[in-house]
């Protein structure tokens, strides 16, 4: 017997089901699979955090109230590192305060239990429909964004080169970047990069320590104005891969740091302990 055709229409989305109810969690994760999508299930806040860090999903349906950690910390989590996931809350537990914390951190929806699947997998397919055009949008500026360098890019001459532009290295603590050649230097290491994470973190080493809204970010990068919310979206994914190819640590950054509310920076070095005396 064969599993009937997909009716969802993001076949092979990937979700994550966090509910500490295992009755509930089981009958989503099998009911959205039987959808089309490829569900998963957490059983806790922290196993969440875990399998967002080694995964990438498209959409958490995500319990507010859990005994480890809530999903509103879940919800932090998700909007400090900058993931690129959408979020769809389901709870028996709802406060007036709760629903505007989860809102406020970045859920997409917000639904109370018992909810109708139907209106469960309405507020998916919503919120999927939503991911994919913010996709569209980084698409389409990455693509202006790459058709305006070459057309701005001096022609290749066979002569003796000209000498680079002052602003070709910046170095910022062990970090040195190399703008003509798109690779970070960090000790005998070099890791390249595309050209529009080499444009980010050039604008973000030339002002170490100074907050740039992602307005301002697009705006610098691409000459164009887009709104706030547009902005995060056409940001977000560049700041995670610098963070995956540049950071010991991607889930606590320590160079490109984000001031919530507010914006990215990159951090000064940090400064050498001193030895203290007895």
């Amino acid at each position: 017997m064969t599993d009937p055709s997909p009716t969802t229409r993001h076949p092979g989305a990937r979700i994550l089901v966090v509910d500490d109810e295992d009755s509930t969690r089981h009958l989503l994760v099998r009911a959205l699979s039987l959808m089309g999508f490829t569900a998963h299930g957490a059983a806790s806040g922290r196993v969440a955090l875990e399998m967002l860090q080694q995964t990438p999903f498209d959409l958490v349906l995500l319990d507010l109230r859990m005994p480890d950690l809530d999903g509103v910390a879940v919800l932090q989590f998700i909007q400090e590192q900058d993931l690129d996931v959408e979020v769809v809350l389901l709870t028996a537990h709802a406060t007036l305060e709760s629903a505007i914390a989860a809102v406020r951190a970045g859920a997409h929806d917000y639904l109370l239990k018992p909810c109708p699947f139907p209106q469960i997998v309405s507020s998916i397919e919503k919120a999927l429909d939503q991911r994919r055009a913010q996709q569209h949008l980084r698409r389409a500026a990455h693509l202006l964004h790459e058709a305006l360098a070459v057309l701005e890019a001096p022609e290749d001459r066979e002569t003796v080169p000209s000498a680079p532009s002052p602003a070709r290295f910046l170095q910022v603590g062990s970090l040195v970047l190399d703008r003509e050649k798109k690779l970070v230097i960090r000790g005998d290491e070099t890791i390249a990069l595309s050209p529009l994470e080499t444009e980010i973190l050039a604008l973000l080493m030339a002002h170490p320590g100074q907050v740039f809204p992602p307005r301002a970010i697009v705006r610098a990068i691409h000459g164009f104005d887009v709104s706030e919310a547009e902005a995060r979206d056409l940001v977000r994914a560049p700041i995670y891969r610098l963070r995956r190819k540049l950071e010991p640590d991607p889930t606590s950054p320590r160079y490109i740091q984000t001031v919530r509310g507010s914006g990215y920076l990159f951090a000064y070095p940090a400064p050498p302990t001193k030895p203290t005396r007895s």
